[in-house]
């Protein structure tokens, strides 16, 4: 196997702003909304970025760099690298371990390698085109699984929907495959993770943001997974935000026959 060329160094920057993250995890910080009163900022979100973006920046310099606190720095290239310095700022504010942190580059629209890296658990899922999907150095495949009743399937949504559409989802969802469980985490990476790693069946992603993403998309496709939208087409442009990554299996068509009914 050719050796990683982005990767290195997305861990290394991954696991500067995850200490800072880890280290503020259980104390009482004060928040700033964004957007709503769901979407916050931390002092830990702030300061992970600023770990992250000296150590990426030092190693692709000719890079444009859009980080999701401090904004877009345009270089002009064709070549962007997308930070999420703390993804799951809910879970981490009320003390639930469960957030990531997220770094993805893209080559105009398609992600040619990401990270997603859980500060609690030190585990980094990762992959470059075309060169498989890992976790902490040791390939992973998505499963084979493809019986209704066993699968669990992931569901997330961005901050303007996700109130409207996750009761009916969860319905849907259990009508047509009376499936095992449906998780609805607030953090969509890391069930990528959990898809990616065969350990779940399916996420569902409705809307959020780009840094969000990108990354979750590559290393499940790596992991052999099949990614299309609602309509069944599989995608290619790793910024557009509507979309089913699955295992591949037949369970693919059941769950996009549920997501229509809701949409």
């Amino acid at each position: 196997m050719n050796k990683m060329q982005y990767i290195p160094v997305f861990i290394e920057a991954a696991k500067a702003g995850g200490k800072i993250v880890r280290e503020y995890f259980g104390k009482n910080i004060s928040v700033i909304e964004k957007t709503t009163a769901a979407d916050l900022r931390t002092k830990a979100d702030l300061e992970s970025e600023g770990a992250i973006l000296p150590i990426l920046e030092k190693a692709f310099p000719e890079f444009n760099i859009f980080s999701e606190e401090r904004g877009h720095t345009d270089k002009g290239s064709e070549y962007t690298i997308y930070v999420d310095p703390l993804d799951g700022t809910n879970n981490f504010f009320l003390g639930i371990p469960n957030f990531t942190v997220l770094i993805s580059l893209l080559y105009g629209k398609e992600c040619i390698a990401g990270l997603i890296y859980h500060p609690m658990t030190d585990l980094a899922c990762y992959a470059e085109k075309g060169m498989g999907a890992f976790a902490n150095g040791l390939q992973i495949h998505v499963n084979s699984e493809n019986d209704s009743g066993k699968a669990a399937i992931c569901f997330t949504a961005g901050y303007d929907n996700s109130a409207r559409l996750v009761g009916p989802m969860m319905t849907a969802l259990k009508k047509e495959l009376n499936h095992k469980r449906t998780l609805f985490s607030w953090s969509g990476a890391a069930d990528a993770c959990l898809v990616a790693c065969g350990k779940a069946e399916a996420l569902i992603n409705d809307g959020n943001e780009i840094f969000d993403y990108a990354a979750n998309k590559l290393i499940v496709r790596e992991a052999g997974g099949k990614i299309t939208d609602p309509e069944g087409k599989v995608l290619t442009d790793d910024t557009q935000k509507t979309f089913l990554m699955s295992n591949g299996t037949d369970l693919h068509e059941k769950i996009l026959t549920a997501w229509r009914t809701v949409k």
